[in-house]
């Protein structure tokens, strides 16, 4: 994606005086440098050659075993790194939407920058980011800056800034530096055209929290937001007027039929006061193309869920929004019904600690709306445990942790393969989302596509395959004893699972049940519930408590759909179907009071609570439900 802050210093710097130059050093870097086949095999004889050496015998397991499988397949890899460039057209094309054929590039992707990565070790380099966690000090990234065996950038810019740097009417090289992924790239970068040209200016314009790092580097370290001193510093070169200037961003400069993308996304990143959102959208639609664009700032969806007045409800808008977030944010959920008429179709959050109950209050109705829900973590918790909770209202995730140093720059971890239900057995595959990695490349492919859809997609291996969760469900109802072997081991650990039950007669109650219902897909138990006979203590406690005689009852009981299946209306079948196998039984049921699901599907099924009563073994209140027709005799 092209750089929203280069574009707005071209549009500040706009004079007939001035002839402004932009060069993008990270398209440089991931298209002609990281995905260059000659270069990738260069790096891969490196790795040979570092490996014999010793030069990763402290390294992790995870580089003992990329290096294993280099040894083994290396035939493969040669493949890998021979296609390299066959990545770019591929991204840039639409076919990248199809599922199967952008999981192929995100993989073919991953493989290339593996091989980037090693040749640097132990810098960390992904798709979009970079890390150096040999960086503890300012001295030890000092030491780091000329070696180009561990610095990637330093032989990037060797080998395409020179021809930018070397025009004799070059005044000044401003170095825009905006976050801890690019800080050590910026002080490359200053340190390399000081090198070659030592007269030039060069001005590092960011927070200066970053750039104060290569201030021995820089004449000049000009604080984010302070335009009027950067045109103060260009304007004594060049004789600039300070009022020829624009407020809209200009991209021009730079060659956006050139980024990865298989569309035009724009940054946007601020509104100019008297604009609006759209206002600019609109521009930039217009002017450029755009037909998607990609917020980092926080500002700009505050003020489009509380500032901005409303629009009125037409026709979307043709452009769709990403927009960065806080779990933290004050916003009434209410006003999520603004997302469509503005084209807001994935919000990415960030969270500190972990996903609560009041971050639920905004994800959940922004899901309802349309909205792609990415969270972000920075510390290390227990993924699964906490996002697998409603894979309906949180549909992808990350695991950012910030940096000791902002020198050390920081990078995505990739998700973990995450299971809920973890005790059970697992789904086959892994979801769509987990395979794309990167949030703006996932947000490519919200186009033609809705939530609900995409996160029920899993790719499966051997051969790869695409599958939809919800599309081949079977429905099963038997008695205990006709329930294929092992069957029974997997529902008692899909009612633990649940977790809203007591576990001390889950298997007891279960073994002597009347019907069992489950539902199965690819082979794998995804939801259950069953009718059971009630033990004749607890029908004496439940009568001693709600005042209900339940003697000759069914209970209906034990319902877990699995998090990635629940949305689609398989527990209100099973429930369906044991209530019609029942006969002339009558059923009742204890639903916790703040099971909002399983209360759900019990009103779907036509039942209706009857009392509540506290239970001392869950420690909460719980009600007693019913089917309608029987509470009406």
């Amino acid at each position: 994606m092209p750089s929203w802050d280069m574009a707005m210093l071209a549009s500040r710097l706009a004079d007939p005086n001035v002839q402004v130059g932009l060069y993008d050093a990270n398209l440089d870097f991931y298209r002609r440098y990281c995905l260059d086949p000659k270069r990738l095999m260069g790096w891969f004889a490196r790795i040979e050659s570092r490996r014999k050496a010793g030069g990763y015998d402290d390294a992790g397991d995870d580089i003992q075993s990329a290096l294993g499988m280099m040894g083994r397949y290396a035939d493969w890899w040669q493949n890998r790194m021979a296609t390299a460039h066959k990545i770019i057209p591929l991204v840039c094309s639409r076919g990248f939407t199809s599922p199967l054929r952008s999981v192929a590039v995100c993989r073919h992707i991953e493989d290339v920058m593996q091989i980037v990565s090693m040749a640097h070790f132990p810098t960390r380099i992904r798709w979009g980011r970079a890390a150096f966690p040999q960086i503890t000090y300012q001295q030890t990234a000092e030491a780091l800056l000329e070696k180009a065996e561990l610095n990637p950038f330093l032989e990037c810019y060797r080998s395409f800034m020179a021809p930018h740097i070397g025009d004799p009417d070059l005044k000044q090289v401003i170095v825009t530096v905006r976050a801890p992924t690019q800080v050590f790239a910026g002080w490359t970068m200053a340190r390399y055209v000081k090198s070659e040209r030592p007269n030039l200016e060069v001005t590092l314009f960011g927070p200066r929290r970053l750039t104060r790092y290569a201030s021995a580097d820089a004449d000049h370290l000009i604080e984010w937001g302070d335009e009027k001193e950067l045109e103060s510093v260009v304007s004594k070169s060049a004789h600039t007027n300070p009022d020829a200037g624009s407020e809209m961003p200009d991209f021009t400069g730079l060659p956006l039929p050139d980024y990865l993308t298989p569309e035009r996304v724009l940054p946007l990143e601020w509104v100019p006061d008297g604009s609006t959102v759209l206002d600019v959208c609109a521009h930039l639609e217009q002017r450029y193309g755009a037909t998607a664009f990609y917020s980092h700032s926080e500002i700009l969806f505050e003020r489009l869920f509380n500032v901005e007045p409303d629009q009125p409800l037409s026709e979307p808008p043709a452009h769709r929004l990403s927009l960065a977030c806080r779990l933290t944010a004050q916003i009434d959920p209410d006003r999520f019904t603004r997302a469509e008429p503005f084209g807001v179709r994935q919000l990415r959050w960030r969270t500190v600690e972990s996903v609560d109950s009041a971050a639920y209050s905004l994800l959940r109705p922004a899901s309802r709306r349309g909205i792609w829900n990415h969270v972000t973590l920075e510390t290390d918790t227990d993924v699964d445990v906490i996002l697998f909770a409603d894979p309906t209202a949180i549909h992808s995730w990350d695991y950012e942790p910030r940096s000791v140093s902002p020198l050390a720059g920081n990078y995505r971890r990739r998700p973990k393969q995450a299971q809920g239900y973890r005790s059970v057995t697992p789904l086959p595959g892994r979801p769509y989302w987990q395979e794309i990695v990167e949030p703006m490349t996932l947000f490519t492919q919200l186009g033609r596509r809705k939530p609900p859809h995409m996160t029920r997609w899993r790719i499966v291996d051997d051969p790869v395959r695409q599958i939809e969760l919800g599309t081949e469900v079977q429905y099963h109802f038997q008695p205990p004893e006709e329930l294929p072997e092992g069957y029974l081991d997997d529902i008692c650990r899909m009612v633990e699972a649940g977790g809203s039950v007591g576990l001390q007669w889950v298997r007891y109650n279960l073994e002597r049940a009347f019907l069992i219902g489950y539902a199965t897909e690819q082979g794998v138990i995804v939801a259950n519930s069953s009718l059971k006979h009630p033990r004749q203590e607890y029908i004496e406690k439940l009568e001693r408590r709600s005042g209900i005689d339940v003697r000759g009852f069914l209970e209906r009981g034990y319902t877990s759909v699995r998090p990635e299946y629940r949305g689609l209306g398989i527990g209100t079948q099973l429930l369906d179907g044991l209530t019609r196998r029942a006969g002339d039984r009558k059923i009742f049921s204890i639903i916790d009071e703040d099971n909002r699901a399983t209360q759900k599907i019990a009103e779907r099924n036509r039942t209706r609570k009857v009392a509540t009563f506290y239970s001392e073994q869950l420690e909460k209140r719980v009600g007693v439900w019913m089917p309608e027709w029987m509470i009406d005799e």
